[in-house]
């Protein structure tokens, strides 16, 4: 907020009259006949000359000019030094235009220079409203709609922010910090897969990874395969059946499909929830209620996050928390409060045995 001090600043003379003119004039300070030649006028009342006092210091302002603030009196020094305010930042005296923020005023270019919240991306001071992705960026509202976001993380892509970034040739965008851990060759996504089946097993969900089929496809190719949630799913679990000779043999699978060039953390989670999806092709009826089955995919994501104390982990929880696709968001959040009241035994029994949800 921009203000400017109310202050005024004046000369004075002093001035030699008669003696006979002197006698008619009364010192605003000491009540006396001013009976010298000598005297200072201010504001309509008189002074003798060794009467017209700093408010402050109290000593005779002598240098010719004075400064009023607030009713009183006072000589430059003083003003400058013990009445002007101080700038938070400089702790200089503010005489004229200043901010004011959270309580404190500021000189202007000390505001704007090292005080101002300042846009992450743009590094211009933002004044009003402005967003603020999970890792404590800040930008203006405007850069939303005009700027590319990492689809995992939210950064906004740019050098300062989060290294540079990409775009992967299905459409991706993906920053340079998610990029470092980018999950692209079958070997490490095979890898890390066991290492989510082990971290469920731990919980009762016990899935046989060498029972299981996992392909990396690209955005469109999951388009094709996720019929529901199309290029913007993750991952996607298939039981999928192949005929030979005529139908006389038939091999049966589990197929588990994740979008390569995910963040490690970021595929973590699409792994646990998919391989809870494969748990309840092995172990629940095929036909419960999608909200049973999504929110509990999702509470193994969880569960699979939950001592994890990394930024990163946090990012996914919040986002697991605040999804706002029914099936996935309130199915979660649902489970979620449920198995808290209960227990994870409890919870997968009851999947076992029933298509509907608990609540």
């Amino acid at each position: 907020m921009k203000r400017r001090l109310s202050c005024i600043f004046a000369l004075f003379l002093l001035l030699t009259l008669s003696s006979a003119a002197t006698q008619q004039m009364t010192c605003a300070y000491c009540k006396k006949i001013i009976d010298s030649g000598e005297y200072i006028k201010v504001d309509g009342k008189y002074y003798h000359k060794n009467h017209f006092l700093c408010a402050y210091c109290g000593r005779p302002i002598s240098d010719q000019r004075y400064f009023a603030a607030g009713g009183q009196y006072y000589d430059s020094s003083c003003y400058v030094n013990a009445v002007l305010p101080k700038c938070a930042y400089c702790n200089q005296p503010i005489d004229g235009q200043y901010i004011e923020s959270d309580g404190r005023i500021y000189h202007k270019e000390c505001y704007d220079g090292h005080i101002a919240l300042r846009c992450s991306l743009c590094g211009g001071v933002i004044n009003g409203k402005y967003v603020m992705d999970d890792w404590g960026n800040k930008y203006h509202q405007e850069h939303e709609d005009n700027e590319p976001q990492c689809r995992y993380c939210g950064r906004f892509i740019s050098e300062s922010i989060s290294e540079g970034g990409k775009t992967y040739p299905d459409g991706r965008a993906i920053c340079g910090i998610c990029l470092k851990t980018a999950v692209n060759d079958d070997d490490r996504a095979e890898e890390v897969v066991s290492e989510m089946a082990a971290k469920l097993a731990a919980f009762g969900i016990k899935v046989d990874v060498n029972k299981i089929k996992l392909k990396l496809v690209d955005r469109r190719q999951m388009g094709k395969i996720n019929s529901e949630l199309g290029d913007q799913a993750q991952g996607t679990t298939r039981f999928e059946q192949d005929s030979y000779y005529f139908g006389l043999f038939k091999q049966r699978r589990l197929m588990i499909y994740i979008l390569n060039g995910i963040p490690l953390k970021e595929f973590m989670v699409t792994a646990a929830h998919e391989l809870m999806h494969a748990w309840l092709y092995q172990n629940a009826a095929l036909d419960m209620d999608p909200l049973l089955t999504e929110g509990s995919c999702n509470y193994a994501a969880w569960l699979a996050m939950e001592d994890d104390l990394s930024p990163e982990a946090e990012h996914l929880r919040k986002k697991l928390y605040n999804e706002t696709m029914p099936v996935y968001g309130e199915g979660f959040r649902r489970v979620k409060a449920w198995v808290e009241r209960n227990d994870t035994g409890t919870w997968l029994q009851y999947l076992r045995e029933n298509k509907r949800p608990p609540w």
